[in-house]
């Protein structure tokens, strides 16, 4: 995958701010996968009235090959074409945000309704196909930008990544975890926040070690961070990056290993813990039916894991029982608005609603985190 997905930004609180607007290799097993049902915020769609058929379009800024964020988008891109025989769909991968208008223009022109971009890079030129194309609808993954024809969407991984971190506390000999992000930006401070403080729920000797890779598709480079960070003690590490490098890697080292978006079980051998995985395959059909049936409206969606958008893949076969267990019993917690992951911290009382504090602008460490953020 090429690194321009979200490297541009420092923060999603600073995207918000500018107006800029803009992360399975099998099927979840935690849950039904029924998705995402409802919508933050709507208004009127710009047209009225069903249509037979509908057409749309994915637009991806890497490979459906890298087992991660653009993996999970085209999994669910294939399964919702093979449920709904009323429903067409296409992608393009590897498209740079320069040169995404023009795609999007040209499935507009081949008599697309609708069209999803997965990347918080597309925002600007998402923005300026809807505006210039009213009687299409568009969709943009992680952005903020919304208007009578276009959309928002993200998920909450974090909430997976605190119940995952409990399995890490719980295993773990050494009390030092590991993590790897993309880029020191929001969505990588929750995860890596919730992730610790997971972990210290139940060990409350635990830290966290952070490494930043400065992409997101790196593999070799996942590989020398997993070694370097084994080094210094680490026998769990967590990643939100796009490849199985991370897990694999940590296997062979002899550590525990978490993958992001898709399932890494398979790659992550006897050392697998477990990842949040992203099910997007209800969100884009229940969109697609809305256009359907000419119920379509504009909607700002952020959802986790009691919406069914995020969910745990199978655990790895040498977790023990009680750490799933207790990992299970938080998820479960989560799910039913029991359990704040941000209670008794620096970020209790921020909104975990769509466009609230915890989305948009949390950028520093809770406690158990090593050494200090870089600065943006």
């Amino acid at each position: 995958m090429k690194s321009n997905r979200r490297q541009f930004i420092t923060s999603a609180g600073v995207l918000a701010t500018a107006g800029l607007a803009g992360c399975t290799s099998g099927a979840s097993t935690d849950g039904d996968g029924s998705g995402s049902s409802g919508d933050d915020s709507s208004t009127t769609s710009p047209t009225s009235g069903g249509q037979e058929t509908v057409k749309a379009a994915f637009v991806y800024d890497g490979q459906v090959g890298d087992q991660g964020w653009i993996y999970s988008h085209d999994r669910s891109r294939k399964i919702i074409d093979e449920e709904h025989d009323w429903l067409e769909t296409t992608f393009q991968e590897e498209v740079t945000p320069e040169e995404s208008e023009r795609v999007m223009s040209s499935y507009v022109q081949q008599g697309y309704d609708l069209i999803f971009t997965t990347s918080v890079s597309f925002a600007d030129a998402t923005l300026s196909a809807a505006q210039n194309n009213p009687d299409t609808y568009f969709e943009n993954a992680n952005g903020f930008n919304t208007r009578e024809n276009l959309s928002r969407y993200g998920a909450a991984p974090y909430e997976g990544r605190y119940c995952i971190g409990i399995a890490a506390g719980m295993m773990t000999e050494t009390d030092t975890l590991g993590f790897l992000a993309g880029f020191p930006i929001p969505l990588s401070f929750r995860d890596m926040n919730a992730f610790i403080l997971g972990a210290r729920s139940v060990n409350p000797d635990a830290t966290l070690k952070v490494q930043y890779m400065n992409q997101w598709y790196d593999p070799q480079g996942a590989k020398t961070a997993v070694d370097n960070l084994v080094s210094q003690d680490v026998d769990a590490i967590a990643c939100n990056l796009d490849s199985t490098a991370t897990v694999q890697a940590a296997n062979d080292a002899g550590a525990w290993g978490s993958g992001a978006h898709s399932s890494m079980r398979e790659a992550g051998g006897e050392g697998y813990l477990a990842t949040p995985i992203e099910t997007w395959e209800a969100y884009y059909g229940k969109r697609a039916k809305a256009v359907k049936e000419g119920t379509w409206s504009e909607s700002s969606v952020w959802q986790g894991l009691s919406d069914g958008l995020v969910s745990l893949d199978e655990f790895g076969p040498r977790v023990s029982e009680e750490a799933k267990t207790k990992a299970l019993e938080a998820r479960d917690q989560i799910r039913a608005g029991e359990l704040d992951v941000w209670a008794g911290t620096k970020f209790e009382g921020w909104s975990t609603e769509v466009g609230g504090e915890v989305e948009t602008e949390m950028t520093s460490y809770v406690e158990g985190i090593e050494g200090s953020p870089p600065s943006s």
